[in-house]
């Protein structure tokens, strides 16, 4: 019962976090002077793929005391959107450099990109903490 509460909370943490991340992906948008209009699946595929990092790190910390197997969860949980999303900003950033749009301009790219990642990074570190406090009661 731990797990199945810890991965729904870790899951649900995870999305709102993903959501949360879509607001600077917007404004990298902005700076670039790109098409800022965002689909509803886009959004939830963002979304998604938070939630599968924080219920993947919410599982481990819940389920197991082997180190190892909990650090292979949570990478194999976590992996498709560090991949995808450093893709995505090294895009950003090179567009930016490319276009020339500006010091200032590249630097919010940069910054956001950077802020982007953080927030991919809280999602599995959110979702390990709800994990093992319920494991703890």
């Amino acid at each position: 019962m731990v797990a199945l509460r810890a991965g729904l909370l870790g899951a649900l943490v995870g999305f709102a976090i993903g959501l949360v991340a879509r607001v600077p992906m917007r404004w990298v948008a902005l700076v670039r002077d790109e098409d800022t209009d965002f689909t509803v699946a886009g959004t939830v595929g963002i979304g998604l793929t938070f939630a599968v990092a924080g219920l993947g790190a919410a599982l481990a910390g819940a389920g197991t005391e082997r180190r190892w197997l909990a650090a292979v969860i949570v990478v194999l949980t976590t992996l498709p959107m560090a991949l995808f999303g450093t893709g995505v900003g090294q895009d950003e950033v090179r567009g930016a450099l490319r276009d020339g749009v500006g010091t200032v301009r590249v630097a919010g790219v940069l910054l956001l990109t950077v802020l982007v990642g953080a927030l991919a990074a809280a999602a599995p570190v959110a979702g390990w903490r709800i994990g093992r406090r319920l494991r703890a009661g």
